[in-house]
């Protein structure tokens, strides 16, 4: 919790300012505050629908369980691979019957979410005298849960020829990342860009099978847009928020002023440390013994000393964005937890008891949040440019030469959209870039009517459409198009 609070600051336009002035509102306020930073909690939300819908979803677990061992074990796969498999068709007779059994099981889910996506926001429903800290974040982030399960009727739809309601589907995940991004919370952040990155992946894939069925926008960004977002600087003035409320409440129980459950049960199995949890950063160097040597190290801790903390880590980040990404990455690959930002990052953060009591639990790379961002922001890009390559292809009986000429009509037909008419002598639209080389992204012809675009990747270097996956950490490069299909689906 206290470690997620870093991860956007660095994107705000003042956090310096913006942590002081959150620490100035009272403790009794800052659930009203965390309400408004999320826009309310309106008549017309969908909070109740999400919350029918989740638990009216029957699970793969459920529904493997009750089969034999070899249907358990492909009902596992798919599970574990649902967001890949939203990208293909050539599902197996077993695949097919599994997928539309789960379907018809969570009828009932998927009415809900109907209903759900229809409400334009989530709302927000909590008790407004509890501390913040107390809040349960997981029910804000039910619309991550049943955008999956849109999506997973998206492609079955897909499956059946029925381009219409695929499509539809489709847009119902969107809307639930929409809902998603309502939430000023890094946890509904990072929520909204995992169910973001599955939607666009599967919207590039049906461009791909069926482009005559495609709509004229298929990020629907339209319907997002309609959708007010938390801004960063909400989202990291609600996790500051968030982060003292925490801090407060653990000095209160190391100082034995408070009785809390919660905190004994979270002290207790951070001391002890989650087996893997720790991942890239490994393990904290500074472990703490026992929870009495929790308590004594917390007891001469303040609030005021955890925001010194968090708004020197904050400058840290800020000066690591204007590097250029490779040469971080680099640097990461090369030396590890000796890299300068891994080192320097964990020397601040770990002079507070809270963040080393928390790094046993989670202990996510300083880097990570870059990663997520610029790989949403060149996915969004990479649709721009296959929607505009598709349409000059259509226009002009051919694949345009280049990304220059494929954008030539794109700013016309963009504001046609959002006014009615396009202007006269409009502008080719910008370039899509790539935000991990702060170029454009590549563009190649590949053959008569094939092409390929994509990004550099994390190594900052063109490798010739060499296709990894953003989860890992190898040289190479995004494919965006064609879109890329599993080798386990494949085989």
């Amino acid at each position: 919790m206290i470690l997620f609070t870093l991860l956007l600051l660095f994107q705000a336009a003042d956090p310096e300012a913006l942590m002081r002035k959150a620490a100035e509102i009272p403790a009794a306020d800052r659930v009203a505050r965390f309400v408004a930073l999320s826009g309310g909690n309106p008549a017309d939300a969908a909070w109740d629908e999400y919350a029918a819908a989740t638990e009216a979803i029957v699970t793969w677990f459920n529904m493997a369980v009750s089969q034999d061992a070899e249907s358990s074990a492909l009902a596992d796969a798919i599970e574990t691979n649902m967001g890949r498999m939203l990208l293909t068709d050539t599902w197996t007779h077993s695949q097919q019957f599994m997928i539309q059994r789960y379907l018809e099981l969570n009828a009932d889910a998927l009415a809900r979410i109907r209903k759900a996506t229809a409400r334009p926001t989530f709302g927000l429903k909590t008790d407004l005298a509890a501390p913040l800290s107390t809040v349960n974040l997981s029910e804000a982030i039910r619309p991550f849960t049943a955008g999956r399960l849109a999506l997973l009727k998206a492609a079955d739809e897909a499956q059946r020829g029925n381009w219409k309601e695929a499509w539809e589907w489709n847009r119902r995940a969107a809307r639930c990342t929409a809902h998603l991004s309502q939430v000023a919370s890094v946890l509904a952040w990072g929520a909204a860009r995992a169910n973001e990155a599955r939607q666009r992946g599967q919207a590039f894939a049906f461009l791909h099978r069926a482009p005559q069925h495609a709509p004229a926008d298929p990020l629907w960004q339209k319907a997002v847009d309609a959708q007010r977002a938390a801004s960063d600087d909400a989202t990291c003035e609600a996790e500051v928020l968030y982060s003292l409320d925490l801090t407060e409440r653990l000095a209160a129980w190391a100082a034995g002023k408070a009785e809390d459950a919660e905190l004994d049960s979270l002290v207790e199995i951070a001391v002890t440390g989650i087996p893997d949890a720790g991942g890239a950063l490994g393990e904290s160097s500074a472990k703490f013994k026992d929870v009495a040597d929790f308590r004594r190290a917390m007891r001469k801790w303040s609030v005021a000393k955890q925001l010194d903390v968090e708004i020197e880590l904050t400058r840290l980040l800020r000066a690591a964005a204007e590097q250029p990404f490779h040469e971080l990455i680099r640097e990461v690959r090369e030396k590890g937890d000796d890299a300068p930002l891994r080192r320097r990052y964990r020397e601040i953060s770990e002079r507070s008891p809270a963040n080393r009591l928390m790094s046993n639990v989670v202990n996510l790379p300083p880097e990570h949040s870059l990663r997520r961002s610029r790989y949403a922001m060149t996915t969004a890009e990479a649709m721009r440019a296959v929607v505009a390559i598709l349409a000059a292809q259509k226009k002009g009986g051919g694949l345009p030469a280049t990304l220059e000429a494929a954008m030539a009509d794109a700013r016309p037909a963009e504001a046609a959209e959002r006014r009615g008419s396009a202007p006269a002598g409009a502008r080719p639209a910008a370039l899509p870039m790539d935000a991990f080389s702060g170029q454009p992204l590549i563009y190649r012809r590949t053959g008569a009517d094939t092409f390929t675009l994509y990004s550099v990747g994390y190594d900052g270097d063109d490798d010739g459409g060499k296709a990894v996956r953003p989860e890992e950490d190898q040289d190479g490069d995004f494919v965006f198009w064609p879109p890329q299909i599993p080798e386990w689906i494949e085989s």
